[in-house]
């Protein structure tokens, strides 16, 4: 969830005890008053010892007490507690690693039609309709939102193996733009002309994760007509970049309105970034509850359809007018898309646990 309110944490604790339990990825415990602030702009929520604490200070804070049991601490209920109260704790931290580079990769298998001969054969046949192609060039493909929040998101994947974007081979990046100009184009001719977003979360080039499901495969998101407002981009400290190469041995989060627009990038390990950020500032901008920005949890079946048809239908009424690049890119999807819909009038979405 977004951290919309800003408290500062007290508890009544030791603080070599408060250190060893309060693991979490965006609470940082303090000891200074002068700290709550920077704190604050980090994306985090400072939390204090009351012994720590000078009480005539510290009044011009929103203060949030809280009562733990050192002996019997349980994460989980301080991490409920905090959500009661508008305040996101992030997750608690194990301290283990993962290695998710050298995880199964299903955006890879996705590239390679999952062993079906041609994209129209993969098209019509795949069995989760969520891994449908709908545009692909030599090196990249785009493909549906898993947990579509609104008609018209989707994701730019390359074709081999990649952590992030900022980790795409020079050869290949003037390429990954046109493809990126070119889903713009397509989204703005579908849903009008309002400004098209690309974000992506990129992991560190070693594959090292703290979570064990994090992305383990480069993936663009782009939506359209959802620019992100200025308080949501100050929440994470999103500051204008020159390349994303910069980032290519870092862990990091990008957002850019419009392909001409200034790259935004947060690289900084201090500054807390919600897991699925993006998608819950979407979230909030469209009034969804926020438990159902989640896209293991909601996968938003009926825009994931209305967005095939709604790429389907603008292709076919605009054949002549397309330009040959963007027909070539799309074709394998116009004709396996068109048998499938020809056998399932109404297609339905398989719900499936793809990880993303």
């Amino acid at each position: 969830m977004l951290n919309k309110e800003k408290r500062v944490l007290i508890v009544n604790a030791k603080m070599e005890d408060i250190r060893n339990l309060f693991r979490f990825e965006a609470i940082e415990v303090i000891t200074r008053e002068e700290e709550i602030e920077p704190t604050w702009l980090k994306n985090k929520t400072p939390l204090m010892v009351s012994s720590c604490v000078n009480e005539e200070r510290i009044r011009k804070y929103p203060i949030l007490t809280v009562d733990i049991n050192v002996d019997n601490f349980n994460p989980d209920l301080f991490i409920e507690f905090c959500h009661k109260n508008q305040i996101e704790s992030g997750e608690y931290l194990t301290r283990e690693k993962f290695k998710t580079s050298k995880e199964s990769c299903f955006l890879c298998k996705i590239a390679n039609y999952r062993g079906m001969r041609t994209l129209a054969d993969y098209n019509q046949n795949v069995e989760e309709i969520n891994d449908m192609i709908i545009y692909e060039s030599e090196n990249f493909y785009i493909k549906i939102e898993y947990g579509c929040l609104k008609r018209g998101m989707v994701m730019i994947c390359p074709k081999f193996h990649v952590l992030s974007v900022a980790n795409i081979p020079d050869k290949h990046m003037e390429e990954y733009m046109q493809v990126m100009r070119d889903i713009e184009y397509l989204l703005k001719g579908i849903y009008g002309e309002a400004p098209v977003i690309f974000f992506e979360h990129g992991s560190a080039s070693n594959g090292i994760a703290t979570h064990k499901s994090s992305v383990v495969h480069a993936h663009t998101h782009v939506a359209w007509g959802v620019p992100f407002e200025k308080k949501y981009l100050d929440m994470v400290c999103l500051k204008p970049a020159r390349d994303i190469r910069d980032f290519k041995d870092r862990k990091y989060m990008s957002y850019q309105e419009g392909t001409d627009g200034q790259l935004l990038v947060v690289a900084d390990s201090q500054v807390y970034i919600q897991r699925q950020y993006p998608r819950q500032v979407i979230g909030d901008m469209l009034g969804i509850e926020p438990e159902r920005t989640n896209w293991r949890d909601e996968p938003f079946m009926e825009n994931m359809v209305e967005t095939f048809e709604d790429f389907y239908q603008f292709f076919i009424k605009n054949k002549t007018r397309l330009p040959k690049r963007i027909l070539q890119a799309t074709q394998g999807f116009i004709e396996g898309y068109e048998k499938r819909r020809n056998m399932h009038p109404r297609i339905e979405v398989k719900q499936t646990k793809t990880q993303l």
